[in-house]
Parts: C-alpha cells; structure tokens; sequence
C-alpha cells in the first residue's frame, strides 16, 4: 500500500514534466501548449496535423511535422535520423518531415545537440495579420 501510495503522485506530476521547447541562439525557448478551438487562428498549410503553442512572448504558432535545419552533412543526417527531405531552401538549408509529429521537438532537440548540425528547429507556422 505505501508503494502505491508513494508512486500514486509521481504518476499525476509525470505529465507536468513532459516540456515542450526548442533551442533559438543557444537559449532553450518554453512553450505552452493550448488547446485548438474557434478562438485559435486556424493556419492554412501543408501539414497533416497542426499542434498550438504560446511562446513567451504570447504569439500564437503552430507546428506541425517539419524541422528546418542547417547543416553541411545532409546526407549523413538523413542517414542517422528518420527524416526525409522535403526541399533545398537555400545552400545548407533544408525543409525535413519527421514521421511521428509526437516526436516533433524532441527529434528537433536531438537534432541541434549534433555535431554535424549548426542548427534545427520546428518549422513554426504562424497566421499573418493584415494591417
């Protein structure tokens, strides 16, 4: 019974502790999941399925299942990780699909921790705003 009641509140916290965030200028970003409703801007894309985040700031974007990511080794990239080009942006700028978008910032995480990357981050979509 005391085991039980000892894990009974590690379980409830365990979801607290799942973080979303990305890394911008070597600083890790956090942010906040919220839920998509009529009050969300909805974003027109490409992506299967769009997940929304506040940034500190309070921007609204959505991330779906891409990463842009900057690096000289893409073939050997694409070879470590389960990734697959979808363009050439500019030279050693590349547009990638993750297949689990569940996967989506850590994927990304991992991504920019590696030697052969400069950088990586979710390819963030955000609804643009008539003047």
């Amino acid at each position: 019974m005391r085991r039980f009641l000892f894990l009974f509140p590690l379980l409830l916290t365990t979801p607290l502790l799942a973080q979303e965030y990305y890394y911008n200028n070597k600083q890790k970003v956090q942010l906040t999941p919220i839920e998509s409703n009529t009050s969300t801007p909805q974003i027109r894309s490409s992506m299967k399925k769009i997940r929304y985040f506040e940034t500190p700031n309070k921007q609204i974007v959505g991330v779906g299942d891409e990463i842009i990511l900057k690096t000289q080794e893409i073939q050997k990239v694409l070879a470590r990780y389960d990734l697959t080009l979808i363009s050439e942006l500019s030279q050693d700028l590349y547009l990638l699909r993750v297949r689990d978008c569940s996967e989506l910032f850590t994927l990304s995480n991992t991504l920019y921790e590696d030697s052969e990357v400069e950088f990586a981050h979710p390819n963030f979509q955000r609804k643009v705003q008539k003047r």
